[in-house]
């Protein structure tokens, strides 16, 4: 499922966050114990994805509905 197209990309912040912590805990988050996946989600997170896409979404390209998951993790 694509991300919304207006969502802008930031690689840089999302390495640099996982540089950050990868030896600690971000307290702002649960933690799970050695959850990487909560931990990638995390670093996803910095570099600028969204957390919770709208249900659908207009395609700008060709006026498509695009239908999206409501979250990740």
């Amino acid at each position: 499922v694509a991300p919304p197209p207006d969502l802008k990309w930031n690689g840089e912040a999302a390495a640099e966050y996982a540089r950050e912590w990868a030896d600690g805990h971000n307290p702002v988050y649960a933690y799970y114990g050695s959850d990487c996946t909560n931990y990638v989600s995390q670093c996803i997170k910095a570099g600028g994805m969204l957390m919770t896409f709208p249900k659908s979404y207009k395609d700008k390209t060709n006026g498509n509905i695009i239908e999206t998951n409501k979250k990740w993790f």
